[in-house]
């Protein structure tokens, strides 16, 4: 999916092919930032304001709105990004533009994020747990407790992220039964928010050893 960057075709004379690619996004990232500009379309037509050709200060402006009502440092960033997709006025982009950064700076510095710290566990208890009912036997425990076993393990095991495990596929030749261990790799067509070297790995889930 794309999404208009309207500077891009009338400063650089783009072709329409290279303004596809230069626009493309996750249909996530898209209905995102179609929401964020949104909010400050109807906040800049309030004020007789053209969203589209709107100057920094205006901008800035409304992410000051935004601070003032409490909306995190995190959530500007995403705002100020939606806005720089849409807006025709600016190059490179207002994320780049010295004052939306100073911005962000002095935003960050009036309200750092706050940091909860991770609940302690232990993994051996979480390990031994997994070992008695309702997870075993394995051939008569109900499928819900299997499921939840084998998701634990995988992600244990594996190192990967949330995303990355959501995209592991069960249908061949991405998951493949071996002997003594099992492979399985991820959806190609699966786009990370963060690209990995890990994206071309396969993961290997060995037979556990039989305890006498």
């Amino acid at each position: 999916m794309v999404t208009p960057l309207p500077s891009l075709v009338r400063d650089n004379a783009l072709s329409p092919d290279v303004v596809h690619i230069l626009s493309s996004h996750k249909p996530s990232t898209i209905k995102l930032y179609s929401s964020k500009w949104k909010r400050f379309a109807f906040w800049a037509q309030e004020r007789g304001i053209d969203p589209l050709t709107a100057p920094v200060s205006e901008v800035l402006n409304f992410l000051a709105f935004l601070f003032q009502s409490g909306s995190s440092v995190s959530t500007i960033k995403v705002q100020l990004a939606a806005i720089s997709n849409f807006h025709a006025s600016f190059e490179p982009s207002l994320m780049s533009h010295k004052l939306c950064k100073a911005f962000l700076k002095g935003a960050w510095l009036l309200r750092p994020p706050l940091s909860h710290p991770v609940p302690p566990w232990d993994l051996n208890m979480v390990l031994a747990a997994l070992t008695a009912r309702p997870f075993e036997p394995a051939a008569t425990c109900d499928l819900k407790f299997l499921s939840w076993k084998t998701a634990f393990l995988v992600a244990i095991t594996s190192a990967r992220r949330v995303s990355e495990l959501q995209a592991l596929c069960s249908d061949p030749p991405y998951l493949i039964f071996h002997k003594h261990r099992v492979s399985l790799k991820l959806n190609p067509a699966f786009i990370p928010k963060v690209a990995s070297f890990c994206m071309q790995q396969t993961i290997e889930l060995r037979l556990f050893p039989r305890i006498l």
